[in-house]
């Protein structure tokens, strides 16, 4: 496992997001490195660290990432899919449609919002075809109404 900066560690383990969004400004090469390696899939991994390192490459919209973070996915718990989904809505690639689209029907209506609102930004034909299907087999109500919403 690659070397992991103490500014790197105290950015993870702060309440502060405001060291952690000073780090995220920087997108430093070994900081991406040592976040890269938070997707592994070893146990020992704190997964707030993880889901950071999620949001992290969702803001820098890193497109290498989404075969990573499709492979977490059935591990994560509702924190960690939200935060995946999250991060897959601002990468926006095809991979993130497919594998937004595979949450739509999740048992956790978080996890389905955050497809819904995934697929909502990236807002591709396909993506659009995925929120109206949504739209008409959601359960819940609100989240019908999200679903029709970010259709359009």
């Amino acid at each position: 496992m690659a070397e992991m900066s103490q500014e790197l560690r105290a950015a993870l383990e702060a309440d502060d997001a405001g060291e952690f969004a000073q780090l995220l400004r920087r997108r430093r090469p070994e900081d991406v490195e040592a976040l890269r390696e938070l997707l592994s899939t070893e146990d020992d991994i704190p997964p707030d660290h993880r889901t950071k390192a999620m949001y992290a490459f969702g803001q820098w919209r890193e497109e290498s990432v989404v075969p990573e973070i499709r492979r977490l996915l059935p591990e994560l718990d509702e924190r960690g899919r939200v935060g995946a989904l999250s991060a897959l809505g601002r990468i926006g690639t095809p991979d993130s449609v497919t594998a937004l689209g595979e949450h739509v029907e999740d048992p956790s209506p978080q996890v389905r919002k955050a497809a819904a609102v995934g697929l909502g930004r990236i807002g591709t034909p396909e993506a659009r075809r995925v929120l109206t299907d949504m739209a008409q087999t959601e359960s819940e109500p609100w989240l019908r109404d999200v679903a029709t919403r970010r259709a359009p």
